[in-house]
């Protein structure tokens, strides 16, 4: 194996010219440590690379109280690139911390099964929306419970398909106004993922809820993320398919 392991200090504030640099040794074949000096008020969090291009974050934060820190890690490949990343935000906690603000907790964001999003950047891709606004929503907040004012005002009802067995029927309305969603059909797997929370097939059954959810409205929206089967909305059956 070879390892090449350029190491650098990548973060929110320049380097003194002083600064000890990180260092990786060899434990075994495949098993290595990285230790760096740990400045006093300092919290550390490390990154790997393979190309030098994508960059993930190791599952480690770790405060720096002016002794030596030290991260072992397992490197079966040909190569790895490691950084660290820091700040010196103040904390008493640094895992509970949200050092970015977006709503994500600093150990969610590089935890195994984490978001996989930056702790030291409000908006991880770049997209105009905090980290929170969609990663976080899809994995943490499958029920729509932080909805926007301006998308839960006037709401007459709400579905979300939550995670249930195949023999689920029926759907609670989670605005609050007791109009529950009911599916006519067995046939379908729940538990899929869909574009915020989960989704349930219906193979030729249909979806429907009671009557009164519509009293009293002249105009209304209705929305909603649909996938239909391929070529199912072309051909003999596409009327009966494209009927909503």
């Amino acid at each position: 194996m070879k390892l090449l392991v350029p190491l650098f200090l990548a973060g929110l504030t320049s380097l003194a010219p002083a600064q000890p640099q990180p260092r990786v040794t060899p434990l075994t074949a495949d098993t290595f440590n990285l230790d760096w000096e740990g400045i006093t008020g300092r919290t550390y969090f490390v990154q790997y690379s393979l190309d030098l291009v994508a960059w993930q974050f190791m599952p480690v934060i770790e405060p720096g109280n002016g002794t030596p820190l030290g991260y072992g890690f397992d490197c079966g490949g040909e190569r790895i690139f490691l950084r660290l990343k820091y700040t010196d935000e103040p904390t008493s906690n640094p895992h509970s911390d949200d050092f970015d603000a977006d709503g994500i907790s600093n150990w969610d964001e590089v935890r195994d099964g984490g978001t996989g999003t930056d702790p030291l950047l409000e908006d991880s891709d770049a997209d105009g929306i905090r980290d929170d606004g969609l990663v976080y929503a899809a994995v943490n907040d499958p029920d729509g419970a932080h909805l926007t004012p301006a998308l839960a005002a006037g709401l007459r009802a709400r579905w979300d398909i939550q995670p249930a067995p195949d023999n689920t029927t029926t759907y609670q309305d989670t605005s609050g106004n007791n109009h529950p969603l009911t599916r006519n059909s067995l046939v379908g797997t729940d538990n899929a993922e869909a574009v915020i929370s989960r989704s349930c097939g219906l193979s030729g059954g249909h979806l429907s809820t009671d009557s009164s959810a519509m009293d009293g409205l002249l105009h209304f929206s209705l929305s909603f993320w649909m996938r239909p089967e391929k070529d199912s909305l072309s051909g003999a059956s596409a009327s009966l398919n494209r009927t909503l």
